[in-house]
């Protein structure tokens, strides 16, 4: 499945596509890291970038009020997005194709350059990424100026968050599946709250960058302590017929 985003809106408006043009022109030795051939097709604009297409279109509708008020209420690193994101009236949902075999993460950081762009002359309230986790416009483009193989924006892609339900309450992800990687659900006695948010997302962030390469009983630590981590591969409590890494104690 494609990566994508929305750029929320409080009105419907289009970006300045020349300002977002000049936003993705690369180097003059490297024609396809800049955006070419830009088509208007009604309320959507195709181009060519990164030996790719990229495709912007506006839809002035919300997104699904209750799907975005649960995913603003868990996107941790932004508490005033549950008041924001609920004000957004239009988007502009932003998408990659990639036709050069790119993996997904290389796909991800490419469609996070091409919403960065957007976002530079777009008076935006936010951006949802797969309608996964909520971030605001600023801390995005910051983050995806930075972003590479080896600096992966994880809190952009990956929601960290606790979740309750009827088996208990877990420190989980949502959004690793997207990288054909299996979820995080931690158990909430392992460390204080703040710790814990940290050892998940440092682990997504591991996982993202290295693959699936932690096996059914290995440890992990967790910084500034001495405490090893038991990774064990085990049915999601949450979500049904899904395995996940569950992090308890050895």
């Amino acid at each position: 499945m494609p990566h994508l985003a929305y750029v929320l809106l409080e009105k419907p408006e289009d970006p300045p596509w020349e300002a977002v043009r000049r936003e993705l022109r690369g180097p003059f030795w490297r024609p396809s890291s800049s955006a070419r051939n830009m088509v208007r097709d009604g309320d959507s604009i195709a181009f060519a970038y990164e030996g790719g297409h990229a495709a912007v279109m506006l839809v002035e509708e919300s997104l699904p009020p209750d799907l975005m008020e649960t995913v603003a209420e868990t996107s941790l690193h932004w508490p005033e997005g549950r008041e924001i994101v609920p004000r957004h009236k239009a988007f502009l949902v932003c998408r990659f194709r990639q036709e050069r075999g790119l993996d997904a993460i290389e796909e991800a950081l490419v469609l996070g350059r091409v919403v960065s762009a957007v976002l530079s002359g777009t008076r935006a309230l936010g951006v949802s990424w797969n309608n996964r986790v909520v971030s605001p416009p600023g801390y995005f483009r910051k983050t995806t100026a930075g972003a590479s193989r080896k600096d992966l924006p994880t809190m952009l892609w990956v929601n960290v968050h606790g979740t309750t339900g009827d088996r208990g309450t877990r420190m989980c992800t949502a959004g690793l599946s997207d990288y054909d990687l299996m979820e995080i659900e931690a158990d909430m006695d392992l460390l204080d709250r703040s710790s814990l948010v940290c050892l998940v997302a440092d682990f997504a962030r591991y996982l993202l960058h290295s693959g699936p390469v932690v096996e059914d009983g290995h440890t992990t630590g967790s910084a500034g302590t001495d405490q090893r981590i038991l990774v064990r591969h085990e049915s999601s409590i949450f979500i049904e017929g899904a395995t996940v890494y569950r992090l308890r104690k050895p």
